[in-house]
Order: C-alpha cells, then sequence, then structure tokens
C-alpha cells in the first residue's frame, strides 16, 4: 500500500481493523455501497450539484473553492462522527472513483493524526471487482438446500444453524424480502442488486473453505433480486433437506412473524397483493380474502394463502417431484434444527472418510 492508496484486494484480504468511510452523498450510497461502511457524506444532493455546475462553468478552481465553503461548517463535526466509530481502526476512504472527495477527507484526517488509506478507484471498483468475482465463480461447496412450504420455518431454522456455527447464507436476508407476493410486508426496501451482490460474494468468501454451506431453497429471483447462474445451479444440485408442518403451525408461524406490526399497516400493505392473484384465485376468493382482511381475521386469511395459493406454487417441496436426503418434521423449528445438525455432522464424517 504506497502513498497512501489501498487496492480493493488488499483491504479484502487484510487482517488489519479497517473502518470504510463512503463519503459520497447519501443517495449514492443508498443506490448501492461496500457492506460495513459508514456514511459521512461531503456534500448532500443539492451542494454536490452546486460544485458540479460551478466546475462545469468556471472551472476546477471555483468549484474546489466552493466545495471549501460547504464542507469548512461541518468539519468538526464529520471528524467527531468519524472519531466515534473508529475506535483505533485504521481509516479507508472512497467516493465514486477514487477522487477529490475521498482525498481531501484523508489529508484532513492525516494531519489529525489517523492511520488512513484511500480506497484506489473508489467505489466504482469495488464493483467492478464484485461483478468479476460473481461472473467467474467457481462453486467449490456443496449446498444444503432447505425446501418447505411457507410457514415450516426455514428462515427461523437457518437462523438456529448459524448461531450453532454452521456456515450459513441467508439469500431472503440480504435481499431483505422473504421472497413472495406478500415478501416485502413491515420490511424497508429491498437491497439493491448491486448490495445484495456484495453481500453475497462476502459470505461466500467468508465460507470459501467450507466444504458445505447450508441455503434455502430459492428459484432464480427473490422480490426484485436476480440471483447468479451459479447459486441457482448450485441449488439445484444441491442436498435436499424437506421441512414439513401442518397447516395449523404454518399458519401460527407466519403470524407470528407480522405479530409487531401494526393492524393498520397489515391491512394497508396486503390488500394490494390480494387483489392481485384475482387472475390465479379468482374473484370470488378474492373478495372473501379481502372481507377477512379488513375484518382483521389475520389467521384466516394466511391460512386460505397458504392453502389456495402458496401450497400450489412450492412444487420444489413435493416428495413426487425431487429426492430429499433427508424429510424433517418442523412443527417445532429447535427441534427440526438438532435434526439437521445431526445429519450436517454425519455428511461431514462421510466427508473426511472418504478423504482418508
Amino acid at each position: 500500500m504506497e502513498n497512501q492508496l489501498i487496492t480493493v484486494e488488499e483491504f479484502i484480504t487484510t487482517k488489519e481493523s479497517l473502518l470504510l468511510v463512503d463519503v459520497r452523498s447519501p443517495l449514492e450510497y443508498k443506490r448501492a455501497s461496500i457492506p460495513g461502511a459508514v456514511n459521512i457524506p461531503l456534500f448532500n444532493e443539492e451542494e454536490r450539484a452546486q460544485v458540479g455546475i460551478i466546475y462545469k462553468e468556471k472551472g476546477t478552481m471555483e468549484a474546489k473553492m466552493k466545495g471549501v465553503e460547504i464542507v469548512a461548517p461541518k468539519l468538526y463535526s464529520m471528524v467527531q462522527q468519524v472519531r466515534e466509530k473508529s475506535q483505533d481502526s485504521s481509516l479507508v476512504f472512497y467516493c465514486w472513483r477514487g477522487g477529490l472527495r475521498s482525498k481531501f477527507l484523508l489529508k484532513i484526517f492525516d494531519f489529525l493524526g489517523f492511520n488512513v488509506f484511500q480506497l484506489k478507484g473508489g467505489y466504482k471498483a469495488y464493483r467492478r471487482f464484485i461483478y468479476k468475482q460473481l461472473a467467474d465463480y467457481n462453486l467449490k461447496q456443496k449446498f444444503i438446500v432447505l425446501n418447505g412450504l411457507t410457514g415450516t420455518g426455514k428462515t427461523e431454522i437457518i437462523n438456529r444453524l448459524a448461531q450453532q456455527g454452521w456456515p450459513v447464507i441467508d439469500l431472503e436476508g440480504l435481499a431483505r424480502h422473504r421472497g413472495s407476493l406478500f415478501g416485502n410486508i413491515g420490511l424497508s426496501a429491498p437491497r439493491s442488486q448491486k448490495d445484495f451482490e456484495a453481500m453475497l460474494w462476502h459470505k461466500l468468501h467468508q465460507f470459501q473453505d467450507e466444504p458445505y454451506i447450508i441455503i434455502e431453497g430459492e428459484g432464480k429471483r427473490i422480490g426484485p433480486i436476480f440471483l447468479p447462474s451459479f447459486m441457482v445451479e448450485g441449488i439445484r444440485e444441491g442436498i435436499h433437506v424437506l421441512l414439513q408442518a401442518s397447516l395449523k403451525t404454518r399458519t401460527e408461524r407466519i403470524l407470528k412473524e407480522y405479530g409487531s406490526l401494526a393492524k393498520e399497516v397489515i391491512i394497508e400493505e396486503a390488500q394490494g397483493p390480494i387483489r392481485y392473484l384475482e387472475r390465479t384465485l379468482g374473484r370470488e376468493k378474492v373478495q372473501i380474502l379481502l372481507e377477512l382482511l379488513y375484518n382483521g381475521d389475520f389467521y384466516n386469511v394466511v391460512k386460505n394463502l397458504c392453502r389456495d395459493h402458496y401450497d400450489h406454487k412450492y412444487e420444489d417441496s413435493k416428495i413426487d417431484n425431487n429426492v430429499f436426503y433427508l424429510i424433517v418434521d418442523a412443527e417445532d423449528d429447535r427441534q427440526a434444527a438438532q435434526k439437521i445438525d445431526e445429519f450436517v455432522k454425519k455428511l461431514l464424517i462421510k466427508e473426511q472418510t472418504i478423504k482418508v
């Protein structure tokens, strides 16, 4: 790392404690960023536009002077924010292309005595790195794929297995979407495709030496997010486990997941997706669902949706259509996680025996 520049490859492989500081505008940061980075913007959207106009009309020096005028009053606050978050970590500043915005703050913090670096090529270089890594990815691990009808507790079980130390990738968590027509109810906006791909690659990199990764069965998309083709193929060719639970248990589990939401929020956000189902369920069933929804009878809304809609879509959860290495009673997600834990341990023992 020379001249306080650090490449994407160097920052990813370094063992040093680093704090990534994204100095781009809040909107740029919201669209896509490097996982773990904090946003301490040099300019907001309006200020950035002002500097850009002055640069075009009056040149570099006037644009720089305008930038100094904008930043000077808030510089102390920015330094305080970084101090609070850094906790003795080295700082890596980045902007869009590793230009003046990140270089400006690097100079300030270097003067103040911080150990500082500038990401060479900025976010653009990082995005190029992630894109190439995923495009050329050679999946060496085998996926253990959890399948099951809606409400069988796939996410809960995946989280339990992660807590037990197993290599797990929660794709719906990364996407910030549950993967269904109602998958975004009560959640903030789904992640951008770029942020999803970045977080996915870091997870894969984290588990690169593991023989197995536990994952939930997904198709090509999770809401608006598209999975890389090697992930789709890896899921299709994986070791499939089927989770089973009664309609009553599944309904109660789904209600619990949405239980923290206000009644008004559920009604407001669910009625649109329910109306959308008219083309497949028919007008009569949709009207019944809407009436149940408006009356606050969420139990029967969920039960009917599972029975009449979701259960017909999950071809990957039908025994006649697939080969499952393990079928698990998921009435109790704790016990189900334990069964899968034992199954994976046996796979590892078998793997080690084969190598010997």
